[in-house]
């Protein structure tokens, strides 16, 4: 149950902004480098935010962090208990406003675990924990009417506007925190994918023997329903899989830096291996989550798309939303309220990376999602944006595609990694006609606009984009394929067929979007 407690001042003491400022000139790369990929634990941090979590529940050093705990339990759409949250009874806006900005709590642990982060892994864990936490309640503070509308229209499409001013004693602390775990001011604040999902789970028991809708579960939620929980928990699953992929990487920079081309092969054979594991979990999304139940969750999730503007579907204002009391820690008052993508995890963003896949723009232009793709990149985790930029430079600075290129077995690992890529493409298109372009729980036109819209009708070109390009160096590779042997021909046959038939498919869907898009633009046209 929530409990209030004795609250101080929503703004921030001159005392307070001297620490922010000492802080500002402190290297942060203990806290950057907890969200840093690992070869222990792949894409998740090896920090106990779990045991974070609960400890707030009981922390007398800053009672601010008990506050919190019981604000994250008594939240959600749907509570634990199965009783109306705070989000649902309207309630949650009233107590927010109500909040202790715990600024200089945040700070204080902060300077604590800085000054000997060897001896503050929990500090740390307990920062990390409140950056995760905080995303979720500004999300929420501005999603709470949309979800309001929505049970009262039954329309994806018709969720009215959303808070457009965070109060300070959200915005600050979560300004506070993003700098914290960052090398300079960021220009993106909203809640990442990384907060969303993967840092947001919990194994119950902890040493659980399998991973499954049974043992994983999520800390601070929105609606709260089974839907939303397996939808986030099965990505978490994913990326539990991904310590053979980091270890994969790892490998292959040793391996191109010293032109070692057996060693490149093995590393990337470690990676199909690690791909074809989490793709198995990535096709179990329908037993995690049901579309009915995703219509409800969605409402919560930032959509890619800036809706920040004058049109109807507009969420917020033009300007974007406003983070009270930001200027006065050197950040813009302003932030555009887009999400990431699951097409766009770390898991596959680093995957591509590795297999040396370019977007072949004269072919198949620009479009919403390669342009957001980009965006996405700013928005990563920090730390994690950092590896997956270091690897594109280390490859491309030891000319990986070349050595490939020239080793035909390199090259046949390469091409098993891109097909195993391409799969995560299709299935992850073959969601969004399942939940959104096909889903009968949704309004006929539920292309989701709801929080921002979707690019989901631009994944056929971006898939259609890699399997042309692997088709075509399939071709190449048969060319000089002496050296492979009866059954890597064979294997090389059957990603041929597998591809062409995808080619055949995607390209049809491709088409039929085009075609809707020009109905829509006609439409238009007669109507004016």
């Amino acid at each position: 149950m929530f409990r209030s407690r004795v609250l101080g001042s929503r703004f921030l003491s001159t005392p307070t902004l001297d620490t922010w400022r000492r802080l500002l000139r402190q290297d942060r790369t203990p806290l950057v480098n907890v969200f840093k990929p690992n070869e222990l634990r792949g894409t998740l941090t090896p920090y106990d935010l779990p045991g974070a979590f609960d400890a707030m529940r009981t922390n007398t050093t800053y009672p601010i962090l008990a506050t919190l705990y019981d604000l994250c339990k008594a939240m959600p759409w749907i509570t634990e208990q199965g009783t109306p949250g705070l989000l649902r009874t309207g309630e949650y806006t009233k107590v927010v406003d109500e909040m202790d900005n715990a600024s200089e709590a945040i700070l204080t642990m902060a300077e604590h675990a800085l000054h000997d982060p060897a001896n503050t892994e929990d500090t740390i864990a307990t920062l990390a924990m409140l950056k995760i936490i905080y995303a979720h309640l500004i999300n929420n503070y501005c999603y709470q009417p949309c979800r309001h509308a929505l049970e009262q229209s039954k329309d994806p499409n018709r969720v009215g506007r959303a808070n457009p001013v965070i109060p300070a004693q959200l915005a600050q602390p979560r300004t506070i925190l993003c700098t914290l775990f960052d090398t300079e001011m960021p220009l993106y604040r909203w809640q990442n994918y990384n907060e969303y999902s993967p840092a947001n789970c919990r194994v119950l028991p902890k040493d659980a023997p399998e991973l499954n809708q049974d043992t994983v579960t999520t800390m601070v939620r929105g609606e709260g329903s089974r839907d939303e929980i397996g939808f986030i928990g099965n990505h978490y699953v994913q990326e539990s899989r991904t310590p053979k992929l980091i270890s994969a990487c790892t490998d292959l920079l040793a391996a191109c830096k010293h032109h070692n081309a057996n060693g490149a092969a093995d590393a990337y054979r470690t990676a199909v291996e690690a791909m074809r594991h989490i793709n198995e979990v990535n096709k179990q999304m329908p037993q995690w989550c049901s579309p009915r139940g995703y219509n409800q969750l969605r409402i919560w999730i930032p959509g890619p798309r800036n809706h920040s503007g004058h049109a109807a579907r507009d969420l917020f204002p033009p300007q974007g939303v406003c983070f009270e009391g930001s200027e006065e820690l050197g950040a813009p008052e302003y932030d555009m309220s887009r999400g990431e993508t699951g097409a766009m995890t770390t898991i596959i963003k680093l995957a591509r990376t590795m297999s040396l896949f370019s977007y072949d723009t004269q072919t198949f232009g620009e479009n919403e999602l390669t342009l957001a793709q980009r965006d996405f990149d700013l928005r990563r985790e920090p730390a994690q944006r950092m590896f997956i930029n270091r690897t594109a430079a280390r490859l491309e600075e030891y000319n990986a595609l070349k050595l490939a290129h020239t080793h035909p077995h390199v090259w046949l690992q390469l091409t098993r990694l891109r097909a195993q890529i391409i799969e995560h493409n299709i299935t992850h298109y073959g969601y969004s006609r399942h939940y959104i372009f096909e889903n009968k729980e949704a309004s006929t036109s539920a292309l989701f606009e709801a929080t921002g819209g979707t690019t989901h009708q631009f994944l056929p070109t971006s898939a259609l984009a890699n399997i042309s390009q692997t088709l075509l160096e399939i071709r190449q590779l048969k060319t000089m394929a002496t050296s492979l042997d009866a059954a890597e021909i064979a294997e090389l046959d059957a990603i041929q067929e597998r591809l062409t038939m995808l080619e055949d498919v995607t390209q049809k869907q491709r088409d039929k979007f085009v075609h809707m898009e020009e109905e829509q633009r006609q439409h238009q046209v007669e109507k004016a």
